[in-house]
């Protein structure tokens, strides 16, 4: 997961470093909404998405949140490609929302033939009500 942290003496720094085919545009809009993040304050790519979206409605500030929302999802299919089939699952990447509504993107496997767009149980840890909160958002091809 991709981490600001915003400091007075070095600006806002990053870890790991952006590799995306939109670093550019990523690092143009971590200048422009820099400032509303706390100084000393660590945030993720998704919390600092929700941060910009919070602030504006401006349709950049939205094209701005959603790629740094994209930097989790690279990350987690970076993860994913790492991994072989196993038993018949396949590494896949999914998101899911979570009770106080933010998103997460994480790694796991699915079984053979799962299609991207497929909706699964996602435990929230609250009780035992079976749910479609998780949506497979890749899968890992077989070459």
């Amino acid at each position: 997961m991709v981490t600001f942290i915003r400091n007075r003496a070095f600006g806002t720094t990053w870890t790991p470093e952006i590799i995306s085919d939109y670093r550019d545009e990523i690092i143009y809009a971590i200048k422009a909404y820099d400032f509303l993040i706390d100084c000393n304050c660590m945030v993720s790519a998704t919390e600092f998405a929700d941060i910009i979206e919070g602030y504006s409605v401006h349709p950049r500030s939205q094209v701005c949140a959603a790629l740094l929302r994209s930097l989790d999802c690279q990350q987690a299919i970076e993860q994913a490609r790492r991994y072989e089939d196993t038993n018949g699952m396949v590494p896949s990447v999914f998101r899911a929302t979570a009770l106080d509504g933010t998103e997460h993107v994480g790694f796991n496997y699915q079984p053979t033939g799962t299609q991207v767009g497929h909706r699964f149980h996602y435990d929230h840890g609250c009780g035992t009500t079976k749910n479609t909160d998780a949506q497979v958002i890749w899968m890992k091809s077989c070459v």
